[in-house]
């Protein structure tokens, strides 16, 4: 029997029931089966490696925009809190400094 093709195919599981299949047929020709086959693995696994790469990093993203969603949401609720207690405290003659970016210097004298 002649092997006339030969197949190389490698799944990946990320879990929640998705997987991605990289793979590829060739003719084996003049040359021999496992030499085709193993030039076959090569360029599967270096695709399967770039893919998965770029899968990693678009799920790194989908995580830090969700994360920048949750600061900006914390910083959105610090600042309601903020403004509300520099109320409090000129409610209760306290002079605060309407400036957000104050140094350390500037937060010296307060009392609080």
């Amino acid at each position: 029997m002649k092997i006339v093709q030969v197949e190389y195919r490698r799944l990946r599981s990320f879990g929640e029931y998705e997987n991605e299949t990289v793979g590829a047929v060739a003719e084996v020709g003049n040359e021999e089966p496992a030499d085709v086959l193993a030039t076959l693995k090569l360029w599967v696994e270096q695709n399967f490696e770039e893919r998965a790469g770029a899968r990693d990093m678009q799920s790194r993203l989908h995580r830090a925009e969700i994360r920048l969603r949750e600061v900006n949401g914390l910083i959105q609720e610090s600042e309601k809190r903020w403004t509300a207690a520099r109320r409090i405290l000129e409610a209760a003659g306290i002079d605060v400094p309407k400036d957000y970016g104050l140094s350390d210097d500037d937060l010296e004298g307060l009392p609080f």
